[in-house]
C-alpha cells in the first residue's frame, strides 16, 4: 500500500499539495488523489498497488484504490456534481 498526505495549499483555496514518503509530489491540484496516482505511476508503482490518501491530521483514509486505476481518471465539474472521466493529457 502506497500512502499520501493531502493539505490545501495555503494560498488557493480548493488546490491542494500532495507528499508521499516525505516528499512532495503534487503542488496546488484540484484532484490531489489523481495525481499523485500519474505521478506514482511514472515512478514504477505496480498499477495494482493500492493507493490511500489521508488529509489534515486525520489518520483516516479519506480515499482509497487502485493505483492503476485512479491514474486513468480526471474530473469534469457539471451543473449538477462533478463527475469522474477517462483521463486525457
Amino acid at each position: 500500500m502506497a500512502v499520501i498526505l493531502a493539505r490545501e495549499t495555503a494560498s488557493r483555496r480548493g488546490r491542494f499539495d500532495a507528499w508521499y514518503d516525505g516528499e512532495k509530489i503534487v503542488s496546488s491540484s484540484r484532484t490531489p488523489f489523481l495525481s499523485a496516482a500519474r505521478v506514482l505511476m511514472k515512478r514504477g508503482l505496480d498499477p495494482n498497488t493500492i493507493l490511500e490518501m489521508r488529509t489534515g491530521q486525520n489518520e483516516t483514509p479519506s480515499l482509497r484504490g487502485p493505483i492503476g486505476k485512479a491514474a486513468g481518471l480526471g474530473v469534469v465539474e457539471t451543473a449538477g456534481a462533478p463527475r469522474f472521466h477517462p483521463y486525457a493529457e
